[in-house]
């Protein structure tokens, strides 16, 4: 299936992700060195653009990246990362990169919900 009515686009240090109109998919191409697209093998870059699966609490609202992360912004107020977290850029209270963890995708750990999110 290809990419089709796209609402945001977010960029970070020579990758792209995409979050369609109706906020249910989310698609993403270019690097992938730290896994900041949260999907395929790390160090391995997409090479056309491909779906991202992200599980959470509903639909993604939006999305942002910095320049090898990115972050998903979800209906319910909560977020998850995935990508470079060498300075604990991914808020999940650790230092450890992606594609080293068990489980890429990880929560941002805030006390109350997020309203917004941007790069």
């Amino acid at each position: 299936e290809k990419l089709s009515g796209v609402d945001e686009i977010s960029t970070g240090l020579s990758f792209a992700i995409f979050l369609d109109k109706d906020k249910s998919r989310v698609w993403g191409t270019g690097s992938n060195l730290y896994w900041q697209q949260c999907a395929g093998t790390s160090g391995i870059p997409f090479q056309s653009v491909r779906e991202i699966k992200i599980e959470g609490g509903g639909d993604i609202i939006s999305i942002a990246t910095s320049r090898e992360s990115s972050y998903f912004l979800f209906d319910d107020g909560k977020a998850r990362s995935c990508g470079r977290n060498d300075e604990g850029q991914l808020g999940n209270g650790d230092f450890i990169n992606s594609e080293s963890q068990k489980n890429p995708i990880v929560d941002v750990n805030v006390d109350e919900d997020i309203k917004r999110i941007g790069s």
